[in-house]
Parts: structure tokens; sequence; C-alpha cells
């Protein structure tokens, strides 16, 4: 991947109005993987710490959201990860999955606690529905 080509998919989460500009950095971070620069419309990634594209998409994503809600969305707040920004940020993941160039990964273990969440769910469902029919019969 390169600047061009992340910036392409980014573009295809959103259209903006107003540019950015993505910089992989060629550098490795302990601190962040990557960080946006409002006032520049920058989006900076330290390349160097991910494995795969997929790991270097997520960050994309991330800080394109940042991009997005203090550009396009006009949200100005002292703390930058608010639940506005989660929800915007998880709805471009689900976006850019859907358009194929982020993949969900999941541990066996997690991916196995959300079948046993969904397992009980549907349980509890089922037995609301149990607990009415019981409650309409009195």
């Amino acid at each position: 991947m390169n600047n061009e080509s992340i910036k392409s998919a980014l573009g295809k989460l959103y259209e903006c109005e107003t540019d950015f500009t993505v910089i992989m950095t060629g550098k490795k971070s302990s601190r962040v993987n990557g960080f946006y620069k409002p006032f520049t419309h920058e989006i900076f990634l330290h390349n160097k710490n991910f494995r795969t594209d997929n790991e270097l998409m997520y960050t994309a994503v991330h800080e394109f959201t940042h991009h997005v809600l203090t550009t396009e969305k006009g949200v100005r707040t002292a703390k930058c990860h608010t639940g506005i920004f989660w929800a915007t940020f998880y709805d471009f993941l689900d976006k850019a999955i859907e358009l194929g160039f982020y993949t969900r990964t999941r541990s066996e273990e997690t991916q196995n606690l959300i079948e046993t969440a969904r397992k009980l769910q549907q349980e509890i469902i089922e037995t609301q529905k149990r607990l009415g029919d019981v409650i309409s019969k009195l």
C-alpha cells in the first residue's frame, strides 16, 4: 500500500469537502500507531508498527475519523475520543469491511465469547416469550 491507495480507500468511506493527505512516516513508534494534524489536514501513519495492511487500514480509518469529525462535522472538544467519535469510527469500519479493504479479525477466544453471548441472548428472548405467555394466562 502507498499513501495514495490508502487515501483513495478512505475517500470511499465519506466524501470530504476538505482535502486531506496521508503520510506513511517510515518509522516505528512505541507511543502511537498514527495521528492526525487538524490544522494541516494530515494523517500520519507509523507504518513500521504494522505487520499487515489490515492493521494499517484500521489505524488509517481511525485517523480519518478525526479528520471527518473536525473538518466536516464541526466537532470540537478537548476530548478527542468521544461517543460520537467511536460511533462514527465503527460505522466507517463496517463500511470498510463492506467495501472489502478492511477485515475484522478476532481471536478464537473473543469469537467464542461472542457466540456464547448470542446464544444467551436467544435463550433470554425465548424465556421472555414464555414469561409473557404465563403472565397473559394469569
